[in-house]
């Protein structure tokens, strides 16, 4: 990327690398004194769509703020199927770095400098409603001034968007584990990431720059370490720094509260209470009107509503006064008229209905417990028998028109008919039934204790379908749901062994999972950076590994078909290069080779095919030379043999042109320029003699007619353009 040029910036050299990003340093093409930063998406997330729209989303919430202390955007640039972020370039080092360089804590002047700075930034995204969600040193410059500007807003939340658009893929809320926030942690619509979420941040990191140290940074994993935020005490600083003051403690303290409702309300309250502690003064909160008060859902907790008592009123004294009155009235006239009829009662003799009595109080409470073990009973035990007891008061008044026999009857069935619905599992039925009892008999034992034993055993079948739901949401896969479940039971039951025992096993199979994407997001990496530098082997290899822990994984086998892909082109290339190689050397049979050997994996490749026809045709050619050398051969012989010299040499000479080694040729030429010179001698001594059929005297050979002795030899004579 250094040299090139992006929109009206060109690339100077390399800042740093993240897991998603690089960042660059670029110079303005026209206004070389503008340094900017470039971010772009790392190579191996370029073909991820959910890394995309992350990006995306870090310019859209930096193109809403506009503060001096956070990073400013300039442009957003996409070109050539790539995204730039063009912002402000900081000169300077992080806080991270700077508490590193320290080996401990910061000076008090520096930390007060810095934090409110830090405290501004993050108040004024908050009032636009927006939450960082990624608060950490790492992410807080400070410039060669001293200016603090905060980065990184890849995962900030806009607040009132839909809340799984805010999740990861794995449904894990966003953030980095030393500083999350409990509800970060958690992840769930039940705990909704609010400003309290950067509150809690904000309180680890000034934690950390107080004393050298996160709270939470002990147990190995990042899953201990995550699930320290939710469950366990942060140790005070003052165990790591004794001389802190107990106020600067104490505001720390109260930023990293479990519950959002009990942290800094916001970063001003936040702000404000870091100066008093700085001044060695107790922060004393400002209250709000009743009116204005709003605070956030707590994690864990529900609110119980209490029944308001009503506002006492001097106006009411009168009219309770009377109702006083006329209560005692009324209780006097009852009693006088109850005391008559339980004499008259005395003298009647006693009915076999009338020695209908309920249940004994003693046994009546004798409650089930919930069994802590196996599943939980929908059906409560059966109660022991009860002995005949004292008619209550009630039960001994008749009711208006009936007569008591008949009251004491009907009730007597309501409470059997409420016991036989308990047994049969009709648990609203029964706690109908004993209610109308108590309508008529609020103080009836039986009645309260079936009940009683209704709402519980409707209790039990409600907690033992959760846990149910909690098995099969185990077995699917869905442990984030089932562990919901089994806080659902357990805040009922606390000691309810079934749901100690799912949740702890969803909280195995939960690790597990985030292990397992893990390694397939590090395998991942891997194979993308094996298809960067062409290892496509290794790059098919570790793509198959993926998908062992996940078949379905699409990116893993986009890897694989692409790393096919190279691993094709790569072997083509190769071979096709060798063979034109082959095909300029005029080594036509080795070029036909190469070309078959690709045809041999890949048959419609069509380089290959024409390299085949190309080398095909190189052979014939070198076939028919042979045939044209052949027949020159035949007609330069035939010339020789009926005297015709001259063309026999013409022929020769042709047929060493194609076939410089040819040695008929050679003996050919010899013959014919030998006889070619003879007649041309015999014409240079002016013999008459006729000529033959090519035009020269016939040459006498020795032995041949005539007495005369044998010729002279004829010294050879140099041919003209030999």
């Amino acid at each position: 990327m250094i040299g090139k040029e992006i929109g009206n910036y060109c690339v100077v050299d390399l800042i740093g690398k993240g897991g998603m990003a690089v960042v660059y340093r670029g110079q303005h093409k026209t206004l070389a004194r503008r340094i900017v930063a470039i971010k772009m998406l790392s190579a191996a997330l370029e073909g991820d769509r959910s890394f995309h729209d992350r990006f995306f989303r870090e310019a859209e919430v930096m193109d809403r703020l506009r503060h001096p202390n956070i990073v400013t955007l300039y442009d957003f640039i996409q070109q050539k199927g790539q995204y730039f972020i063009v912002m402000e370039y900081v000169d300077g080092t992080t806080l991270h770095h700077m508490i590193k360089e320290a080996q401990g804590a910061l000076p008090p002047d520096q930390i007060s400098q810095i934090f409110k700075q830090v405290l501004s930034a993050i108040g004024y995204a908050h009032k636009l409603g927006i939450v960082h969600r990624d608060i950490k040193p790492s992410n807080i410059m400070i410039n060669q001034e001293g200016q603090v500007k905060i980065t990184d807003f890849g995962i900030a939340r806009i607040l009132g968007e839909n809340f799984e658009t805010t999740l990861t893929a794995t449904g894990m809320g966003m953030g980095s584990p030393y500083y999350m926030s409990p509800e970060q942690v958690l992840a769930s619509k039940d705990h909704p990431i609010t400003a309290a979420s950067d509150i809690y941040s904000l309180g680890i990191t000034l934690y950390q720059m107080t004393t050298g140290k996160v709270p939470f940074s002990e147990g190995g994993s990042l899953y201990t370490i995550m699930q320290s935020h939710i469950r366990e005490t942060p140790p005070p600083p003052r165990e790591f720094l004794p001389s802190i003051s107990p106020f600067l403690e104490q505001v720390i303290l109260k930023a990293i509260e479990k519950k959002p409702e009990d942290r800094w309300r916001s970063c001003e309250e936040f702000k404000e209470a870091l100066e008093k502690a700085i001044e060695q003064k107790a922060y004393v909160p400002k209250q709000p009107p009743v009116s204005a008060r709003q605070a956030p859902a707590p994690i864990q907790t529900q609110p119980i509503t209490r029944p308001q008592a009503p506002k006492k009123s001097s106006a009411w004294l009168p009219l309770l006064l009377i109702l006083l009155v006329a209560s005692v009235a009324v209780a006097g006239g009852g009693y006088f008229y109850y005391s008559k009829y339980l004499k008259e009662r005395a003298k009647q003799p006693t009915t076999p209905t009338q020695a209908i009595a309920p249940k004994k109080q003693g046994a009546a409470m004798e409650s089930p417990e919930p069994q802590a073990t196996a599943k939980i009973p929908l059906v409560p035990p059966k109660r022991a028998e009860k002995k005949k007891t004292e008619i209550s008061p009630l039960q001994k008044a008749p009711s208006p028109g009936k007569p008591v026999a008949e009251a004491e009857k009907e009730m007597h069935d309501t409470l059997q008919r409420a016991e036989q619905a308990l047994k049969s599992g009709k648990f609203d039925t029964a706690a109908t039934l004993a209610q109308k009892v108590l309508q008529k008999d609020p103080e009836n034992v039986e009645a309260k204790t079936l009940l009683a034993e209704a709402r519980q055993a409707k209790a039990n079948r409600l907690m033992a379908l959760k846990l149910d739901e909690a098995e099969d949401y185990l077995k699917s896969g869905k442990f984030a749901m089932a562990l919901k479940r089994t806080d659902e039971v357990l805040k009922e039951n606390p000691t309810n062994a079934r749901a100690l025992k799912l949740k702890a096993e969803a909280h195995a199979a939960l690790k597990k999972e985030q292990e397992r994407k893990t390694a397939i997001e590090a395998k991942l990496a891997k194979s993308e950076a094996y298809l960067d530098s062409q290892r496509f082997r290794k790059a098919a290899q570790e793509a198959k590994g993926v998908l062992a822990l996940d078949p379905g994984n699409q990116r893993a086998r986009k890897i694989i078909q692409l790393a096919r892909q190279g691993a094709k082109s790569k072997f083509i290339e190769s071979k096709l290069a060798e063979g034109y190689q082959h095909l300029e050397a005029k080594q036509y049979a080795l070029a036909l080779k190469k070309a078959q050997e690709i045809l041999n994996r890949f048959p419609q490749e069509p380089r290959a095919k024409a390299l085949r026809r190309e080398a095909v045709a190189g052979l014939k050619s070198t076939h028919s030379k042979e045939e044209i050398v052949k027949r020159m051969l035949s007609r330069a012989e035939r010339s020789l043999e009926t005297g015709q010299f001259h063309k026999a040499r013409v022929l020769a000479d042709k047929i060493l042109d194609m076939d410089p080694d040819n040695r008929r040729a050679q003996d050919i030429l010899e013959i014919a320029q030998e006889e070619e010179n003879k007649q041309l001698f015999q014409r240079f001594l002016g013999q008459g003699a006729p000529t033959t059929e090519g035009g020269s005297p016939p040459i006498p050979l020795e032995g041949e007619g005539g007495t005369e002795s044998p010729a002279t030899p004829i010294p050879v004579l140099p041919i003209p353009g030999r």
